[in-house]
């Protein structure tokens, strides 16, 4: 991204628009990137958890009962770490 904000810099000085601008874009788009990321992590930790459950007892109503199938205890000082700690393992 670097080499495209340097080169909007430049076309957006030589044609005498405001810089201000570019740099608004560029912060903003740098923020979207963490979002994202941060929503990939969250993410991957649903996919984690999610293919640890079964179903237990399907219902012809569709509402189904589900089973966690591991047997082991997460542990961390959040749900989240601890659900990063059990991918990891």
């Amino acid at each position: 991204m670097t080499d495209l904000v340097a080169r909007l810099r430049s076309h957006v000085a030589c044609e005498g628009g405001d810089l201000a601008d570019v740099e608004q874009a560029a912060d903003e788009i740098t923020r979207l990137r963490a979002e994202v990321e941060a929503l990939r992590a969250d993410a991957k930790r649903y996919k984690f958890l999610r293919d640890d459950f079964s179903p237990m007892g399907m219902n012809i109503d569709g509402n189904h009962a589900w089973a966690y199938r591991r047997n082991a205890t997460l542990k961390g000082p959040n749900l989240d770490a601890a659900i990063d700690a059990a991918r990891k393992a």
